[in-house]
């Protein structure tokens, strides 16, 4: 029991627990004394040393012992208490942390959706300004002058770009074809006035 006493009074750290150990070990002191005067009247084997033994045990070895014992339980109180509180903080330390946590979750997926929107419309934006090009040239009775917006540095920047240059590829070709159809209207019309010669 001193054994174990000891390591449970290493652990205190209250001022109100130190002096609760010192009663405690006064008591155990005396109530150790008294002990060893019961053991030593007991040893002499007489009817009165037999009956100043048990005098002994019932009275001051009682008292003794009942000293020890309360501040025992007053030392399991005030450890039940200290559990209590320190059982409440957790709690309440838990719930803080869970609150938190809760938040940081909520405003994290709040702001992903944001950040997804953006990044939706900032990839969107582009291509349905393209597609809206491409039809606007597509139903303009074949306008080649026309252009994509070819501003961004993405793969829809590109794109446009690309296309830009087969539309120039393609302006360049039917002028050709433009001007050596003129020239073949005028060349049949050449060879219609010989043939009429002839």
């Amino acid at each position: 029991s001193d054994e174990r006493w000891n390591k449970f009074k290493a652990l205190s750290k209250t001022d109100k627990e130190k002096v609760i150990n010192d009663t405690y070990d006064r008591a155990r002191s005396e109530w150790t004394a008294v002990s060893r005067k019961v053991l030593d009247e007991l040893a002499k084997n007489s009817e009165e040393s037999r009956k100043a033994a048990i005098d002994l045990t019932l009275g001051e070895a009682s008292k003794k012992f009942e000293l020890m014992r309360d501040q025992l339980n007053t030392l399991t109180e005030l450890n039940l208490e200290n559990a209590e509180k320190a059982s409440s903080e957790a709690n309440a330390a838990y719930r803080l942390a869970m609150s938190i946590l809760t938040a940081a979750i909520i405003v994290g997926v709040i702001l992903g959706v944001i950040l997804a929107g953006i990044i939706g419309m900032a990839i969107t934006k582009p291509i349905n300004a393209a597609v809206a090009s491409l039809k606007d040239i597509a139903q303009g009775e074949g306008d080649l002058t026309r252009r994509l917006p070819a501003d961004s540095k993405d793969e829809v920047g590109e794109l446009a770009r690309w296309f830009n240059t087969f539309l120039t590829k393609l302006q360049g070709i039917i002028r050709e074809v433009s001007q050596n159809a003129g020239v073949v209207d005028e060349s049949s019309g050449n060879l219609l006035g010989i043939a009429s010669n002839l």
